[in-house]
């Protein structure tokens, strides 16, 4: 049962020691770019799920982010948690990088104005973008900070944690080859040159932080790699909220005899869907749903022609995360096989909560949800044979996808629930306000 209250919160720390600032509650500021519902994926979910454990453990939470289109800040209630809304401004001309300067500056003055006003005890950055000005931000005034490392990008230069030869990319040994493999000569140079500058300014900025906070393994090694002390690592996996029994959604061209398989999330040539096309001809029972928008959708719709299976695959276009639980719902198995580093596939570990097997690649933290021949399957996303056969033994064997789907659905529910991720958050909150010897004290100026 998930605290509620101040007292329910007391009651989760007696076992911890007596004195009266470890058993007060502690005021969280989360800051982000984007927030549920705004944003591009899974991350945004995750992230607003992280600052919705905390305070259901009762202590007082603020989530500052940006939303384009807006002119003023607007401020909401989420489940009792404040959010607060500033503009996103951005340059007409030159996207990608004001996507970068400008979003990490406003962020700053956000975590300065947010500080000086909510006068948090700890300040939790959610992602890359609020972290890599805002943590200088922080320290200045006084504050402890942590980070969430969900992606690559804190160490590889190309951020998607891919090699240019497909192998996966650990603190980035090879940047001038994979820059240019990815972007050209001409842009490659200017991106490679970019990322010196940001190792250089990480190497700067990374101390600033009290601690770090995993989403997975390789997220954890990928910091190690780049000289981050395994001391101030923690793992933290991110959690699921509950989830009720949901009416399956009904799919057009779907009928009671198709095993379906499903994909739901951007749809781009490194989420390799097209494993799944080539697969089809082999899978005779299967229809594959795709649920998603992109820049890969007309070869993948031009794949499916090819390979003589377009009346088995479906492609529903882009729907809200509230509509996708349907979908996943009505799915028989439901397919991750990306070619990037995924730091923690939000997508296999609600569908493990809806007990649903998966089958997953071998990249990131993949493998840390899903245990392969338990809860599905693991697969190397470039070895079409071994996926194909896997997912055959799911189609010709229904007990088999029962058995994972509720082994996988005791696992998620129990490890990755809002109320065992709130205790390890607060746990880490509280060691670092103990023994932050640069912390703020009341009255200083840093909070005026």
């Amino acid at each position: 049962m998930v605290a509620t209250s101040t007292n329910k919160a007391i009651i989760n720390y007696k076992n911890g020691p007596a004195d009266g600032d470890r058993m007060r509650p502690l005021r969280v500021l989360f800051i982000s770019r984007y927030a549920y519902p705004d944003g591009p994926g899974g991350g945004q979910v995750s992230g607003r799920l992280l600052a919705l454990a905390v305070a259901q453990q009762g202590h007082d939470v603020r989530f500052a982010c940006m939303r384009e289109g807006i002119a003023a800040p607007q401020t909401e209630k989420d489940e009792g948690m404040a959010v607060i809304r500033y503009p996103y401004r951005r340059w007409r001309a030159f996207r990608r990088f004001s996507n970068t300067f400008l979003t990490y500056d406003n962020l700053k003055h956000i975590v300065r104005r947010e500080i000086r006003g909510f006068k948090p005890d700890v300040v939790h950055f959610l992602n890359f973008d609020s972290f890599i000005f805002g943590a200088a931000m922080a320290r200045a005034l006084r504050v402890p900070s942590v980070t969430t490392v969900n992606g690559p990008c804190f160490f590889c230069v190309t951020m998607d944690g891919l090699h240019a030869d497909g192998s996966p990319c650990i603190a980035c040994d090879r940047p001038w080859r994979d820059s240019k493999a990815k972007w050209g000569l001409v842009r490659g140079a200017a991106y490679y040159s970019f990322g010196r500058w940001m190792r250089s300014h990480l190497a700067r900025t990374l101390p600033l932080i009290d601690r770090l906070i995993a989403v997975s393994g390789p997220m954890r090694d990928g910091l190690l790699g780049i000289g981050v002390p395994d001391g101030k690592i923690k793992v933290v996996h991110n959690p699921i909220n509950d989830v009720p029994d949901v009416k399956p959604t009904v799919i057009e061209g779907i009928t009671k005899d198709d095993v379906v398989f499903l994909f739901t999330g951007r749809v781009t040539y490194d989420k390799n869907v097209q494993i799944a096309i080539r697969a089809l001809p082999s899978l005779p029972r299967v229809k594959l749903v795709v649920v998603g928008d992109g820049d890969y959708l007309a070869q993948l719709r031009a794949l499916a022609e090819s390979e003589g299976v377009a009346e088995r695959v479906v492609f529903t276009g882009k729907r809200a995360h509230k509509e996708v639980a349907g979908y996943v719902a009505a799915a028989d198995v439901v397919i991750v096989p990306s070619i990037i580093l995924d730091a923690f596939s939000r997508t296999a570990v609600e569908a493990l909560a809806m007990g649903k097997p998966c089958i997953v690649s071998d990249r990131g933290g993949n493998p840390e949800i899903i245990k392969d021949g338990e809860y599905g399957f693991v697969v190397d996303p470039f070895d079409l044979t071994t996926f194909t056969a896997r997912a055959g033994g799911l189609v010709e064997k229904p007990g088999l996808r029962r058995t994972m789907g509720a082994a996988g659905r005791r696992w998620a529910r129990r490890s990755l629930s809002m109320d065992a991720t709130g205790r390890k958050l607060i746990a880490i909150y509280r060691t670092i306000v103990k023994e932050t010897p640069y912390k703020r004290t009341a009255g200083s100026d840093s909070n005026k």
